[in-house]
């Protein structure tokens, strides 16, 4: 009930749940692509006129989410604006470890709790990680790599795309995000510690076998100013 306050905000602006305003959930674990046309069924199932106005909130990944629908659909006048809140536009480290080694990032992040759960759900064990399993249950943790120079190897930055795994599809969607820079607000928190490069050493033998950090394990983040 994570937006219990938002939805309640809204009412108390004198909006009518299902009439001004829609409530949208989708499941996370999907691919970018899938969950952008599971939304724009959502939104073909309401009856919008040619006078409606369309606003769009979403937090994190929604917001993602709501940005790429509104550039697929640029010449949707109806479309005023994208909120959104602490979205991940350049990827999220969490998606890195969980991709690379079937974990998660030692910090109490949003995207961190919500990759627990799913690691919960498809290692019940924890005795032994099928990483190929992971990438099968969950193909958004790819869609949400970072796209920024995030990794140290040998005391040398590596570059993103140079990586064994990059976010092609996320990549190629930002080179078109100027078609809604004109309606796209973003809200950035400050003031937390934020994981934002990560430190690679060797990989183990068991890494290697397990097909596990192909880049290197994670030996340590540097943290800077963020939203946590």
């Amino acid at each position: 009930r994570n937006y219990d306050g938002l939805i309640q905000l809204l009412e108390n602006n004198g909006l009518i749940r299902d009439q001004d305003f829609y409530v949208w959930n989708y499941d996370w674990r999907k691919s970018v692509g899938d969950i952008e046309n599971d939304f724009n069924s959502f939104v073909g199932s309401k009856s919008l006129g040619g006078d409606d106005e369309i606003y769009l909130v979403g937090h994190s990944l929604g917001g993602v989410v709501a940005r790429l629908w509104a550039q697929d659909n640029k010449n949707d006048d109806r479309i005023r604006q994208i909120i959104n809140l602490g979205s991940p536009n350049l990827g999220s480290l969490d998606s890195y470890s969980v991709w690379n080694g079937g974990e998660v990032l030692e910090y109490d992040g949003v995207s961190s709790v919500a990759f627990q759960i799913l690691l919960g759900l498809q290692n019940k064990s924890f005795l032994v990680k099928n990483i190929d399993n992971i990438r099968g249950y969950a193909p958004i943790a790819k869609d949400l790599l970072p796209m920024f120079d995030y990794t140290i190897r040998n005391n040398k930055s590596v570059s993103w795309n140079k990586l064994s795994f990059v976010n092609n599809y996320l990549s190629t969607k930002n080179n078109n995000i100027s078609d809604v820079s004109d309606r796209l607000v973003s809200f950035i928190g400050t003031g937390n510690q934020t994981p934002k490069t990560i430190k690679l050493g060797a990989r183990s033998i068991y890494d290697k076998v397990m097909n596990l950090w192909p880049d290197g394990e994670i030996l340590s983040l540097v943290k800077s100013d963020g939203d946590g």
